[in-house]
């Protein structure tokens, strides 16, 4: 029917907070859906559209973009466009996923301050 079968190849809470196991358990999956929720209870996240790879290095990724399904503002879900494709990822062995040229969303497992899970 067209649907996409989607796995979990990752949760933090279960398999780790570490930039080695997230790398171990995705790269090269093909796209994936980042889902975080942070100590306040909101939920928000990334879609990257090419693998991760642990290249460390920028990743140009047009289709990949943030969004928010709670915040803070109570504004509904909003999918925030990919404005600058050149840096859509930054794809690094010593971080988890990390979205947007200015860290839009950055995981850094070594400086988690109100990460709780990414589910």
């Amino acid at each position: 029917t067209g649907g996409k079968n989607m796995e979990l190849l990752y949760r933090g809470t279960k398999d780790g907070m570490s930039a080695d196991v997230f790398h171990n358990k995705c790269n090269n999956k093909g796209p994936t859906i980042t889902l975080i929720k942070n100590d306040k209870g909101y939920i928000f996240g990334g879609y990257a559209s090419i693998d991760w790879t642990s290249c460390n290095n920028w990743r140009s990724a047009p289709d990949s973009f943030i969004f928010t399904l709670t915040n803070m503002y109570n504004i509904e879900p909003t999918k925030f466009p990919n404005t600058d494709t050149r840096y859509s990822i930054y794809d690094h062995s010593s971080y988890g996923p990390c979205f947007g040229a200015g860290f839009d969303i950055s995981i850094d497992f070594n400086s988690i301050i109100t990460l709780n899970s990414i589910i």
